[in-house]
């Protein structure tokens, strides 16, 4: 999983931001902290309980964003 991805699932996106850089965890998301009765894609059936396994590899230099990124991450905060 990247960041990117986990950000979809704020649960996740905590958990990751609390990782230190070679530290592993087992998440365990509940459906309604996950994508709830809807699913996802057609992949992940509503309901569905997610199991992940991540390990923060390494941190890197923060991206660089324009403005309407900047925006956008104000106007929805984690």
């Amino acid at each position: 999983m990247v960041a990117s991805e986990a950000r979809r699932i704020k649960l996740a996106t905590q958990a990751i931001m609390e990782m230190k850089e070679g530290e592993a965890r087992k998440l365990i998301i509940p459906a309604d902290l996950g994508y709830g009765a809807k699913g996802a894609g057609g992949k992940i059936p509503g309901g569905a309980t997610l199991y992940f396994e991540v390990k923060l590899a390494a941190l890197g230099d923060a991206p660089v964003l324009n403005e309407k990124q900047q925006q956008w991450l104000d106007e929805h905060p984690i």
